[in-house]
Parts: structure tokens; C-alpha cells; sequence
């Protein structure tokens, strides 16, 4: 899962490894998630040197590092996520006061701090595999992100990754790591599931409905747009728009899955890698026709624009 081999005391909804390669207690995992004690977690930020943070009326989330090295990933009055200094290992502290189904929810944060903290660029995207590519959709919570995701599925296309999206540039070329293989569906959206091929679905404690898919085929897949999906409840039509240059860019970094870090060097690495990202990989704006219900062969007409959109321009 986003490149790297990881095991897991906490369930995760993403691809196994073949039988055979699975390795055992750590042995091989580059990353272990294991079940720490429950304990209460207060409001305020835990003690160490602030590393960045979030502050809303809705939730708190702080992340600090301490004098040994280690990290605090603390989502206030929830969640403890303890990260050793070397980020091999992240151990989850609940608090007892939240349902027990909740810290496999709260799990991708850790998992996107995580990878970020290893020098990876972490997206907050959903991405399909269409045809030899993927195309990720880019967005805030709310924004359509894992609908459109969805509904491209139910055209056929196979989930590369929900909510966090590992990114990166090499060889000339854009490339993104599968993810987890579940989507979960706003109450609006879950009569989406009807048309996917859903290996299994269950309610969540968070109101929505997790539909776990069939994996994309391969680890890593070449990036072949990138969208910013705009729900437009007064349109029947799908268009589909290309950003360029400067716009392209702030399309992009307005997006990071992790937590804003205040280090400037890894603020100028993203930046750069984002900077590229936007100059090798199609940035597109979709404006897409909004439900329940969808119309039939939307997701088909979306990915053919997008793909259409994303052709370099023919030169006289």
C-alpha cells in the first residue's frame, strides 16, 4: 500500500500480499501499525516542539516531535498516533471514549503524516485506473472526490486509491502508488454501490458506506491527468477544462493529504515536485453533472473527456 509493505494490527481495507510473501511478525514490513492501550486523549496539543496542526470549529489535529526524535500525532480528544523517530513504526492509542470501530477510519491520517514524514508527497486524492493510466481526483472533503471516484468505477474503471495518494515524479513521467481498495460513500452517494463490482460493503460509524473493490492490477501506475471536480447540480453536461501554467500549479498544492508542515525544506521539495507534477502531467477542472441520481454513462463521458482534454494540443 502507497509503495511500501506494511502489517497492520489495525484493519486496513487494502490488497494482501501474495501468499507466500506475507511476512511475519515486522519481518520484511517497512511499516508496522500496531494496536497500542487505550487511553484518554485530552483536547490540547501533547508536549514536544509543534511540527504543524490543524484548528477548526469542527476538529483539532496536532503533530509534535519529541527530544528522542519520535512524533505525537494527536487528533484531540480522539486519537493518539505514537511514530517512532526512524517512522517504521506507528502505534495507535484510542481513546476509550470513541466507538472501536473508529480508529481504522482515523488510520488514514496517520498513514498520509506517515508517509510524509518519510520525504513522500501525499496528495488528499482519489484515482481510478482507466486504460494503462490512472486519473486522480483531487479535492477538500466534500468536494466529490470519492463520488467521482465511484461512479467512474461503476464505467469500469478499477480503484487505484481513496482519500491519500502517494505521488511522484520519475523517469519524465508523473506516477501514483495504489492505496486502499474501499471507498466510502457519503448517505447521498451510496446508491452508487448498486452498479459497482463490490466485494464486500458495511456501514460505517461515520454515517457512510464502505464498498471494498477489486484492486488496481499494478503498485504503481503512471499518472494520466490529474482532475479537480466541480459538482454542478445545474448542468447535464460534463466539461471538462485544462489548467496551465501557474493555475495548474495552485491546483495542485492547494490539496496535500498530510498536515501542512511548517519545515522549509520540505514545503520547497513538494513544491518542486508539485511544480513538476503540473508541467508533465495533464491538471484539468471538470465541472460534472450532480445527484442522486447520476445519469447513466456518466462516468464513461467523464473519462473520455478527461482523456480527450488530456492530449497534447496539435501544432500547425
Amino acid at each position: 500500500m502507497h509503495g511500501l509493505t506494511i502489517v497492520s494490527e489495525v484493519p486496513i481495507d487494502a490488497p494482501r500480499a501474495e501468499p507466500g510473501r506475507e511476512p511475519g511478525a515486522g519481518a520484511g514490513a517497512e511499516l508496522q501499525i500496531l494496536a497500542g492501550e487505550a487511553r484518554v486523549v485530552p483536547e490540547a496539543p501533547p508536549e514536544g516542539v509543534r511540527v504543524s496542526g490543524i484548528e477548526t470549529p469542527q476538529r483539532s489535529t496536532s503533530l509534535t516531535r519529541r527530544a528522542d526524535g519520535s512524533y505525537t500525532l494527536r487528533l484531540h480528544g480522539h486519537c493518539d498516533f505514537e511514530i517512532d523517530a526512524g517512522v517504521e513504526v506507528v502505534r495507535v492509542h484510542p481513546d476509550p471514549r470513541i466507538d472501536d470501530e473508529s480508529p481504522p477510519l482515523l488510520l488514514g491520517g496517520a498513514v498520509s503524516v506517515a508517509l510524509a514524514l518519510r520525504g513522500h508527497c501525499v496528495l488528499h486524492a482519489s484515482a481510478v485506473q482507466y486504460g494503462d493510466g490512472a486519473v486522480a481526483f483531487v479535492g477538500a472533503s466534500g468536494q466529490g472526490r470519492t463520488t467521482v471516484a465511484a461512479i467512474c468505477c461503476a464505467a469500469g474503471a478499477r480503484l487505484v486509491s481513496d482519500d491519500v495518494l502517494r505521488v511522484e515524479h520519475d523517469s519524465s513521467m508523473g506516477w501514483c502508488f495504489r492505496g486502499e481498495c474501499a471507498l466510502r460513500l457519503r448517505p447521498a452517494a451510496a446508491g452508487l454501490a448498486d452498479d459497482l463490482p463490490v466485494g464486500s460493503r458495511r456501514a460505517t460509524v461515520d454515517g457512510r458506506e464502505a464498498v471494498v473493490l477489486a484492486p488496481a492490477a499494478r503498485t504503481r501506475l503512471p499518472l494520466a491527468a490529474i482532475v479537480a471536480p466541480v459538482p454542478n447540480r445545474d448542468t447535464r453536461q460534463v466539461r471538462v477544462e485544462r489548467l496551465r501554467g501557474a493555475d495548474a500549479v495552485v491546483e495542485l498544492v492547494r490539496h496535500p493529504r498530510s498536515l501542512a508542515s511548517r519545515d522549509a525544506d520540505t514545503i520547497r521539495d513538494n513544491f518542486d515536485l508539485l511544480t513538476t507534477l503540473a508541467g508533465t502531467v495533464p491538471v484539468l477542472r471538470a465541472q460534472v453533472p450532480w445527484g442522486p441520481p447520476f445519469a447513466p454513462g456518466l462516468g464513461r463521458q467523464l473519462l473520455e473527456q478527461i482523456e480527450f482534454a488530456g492530449r497534447p494540443r496539435s501544432r500547425p
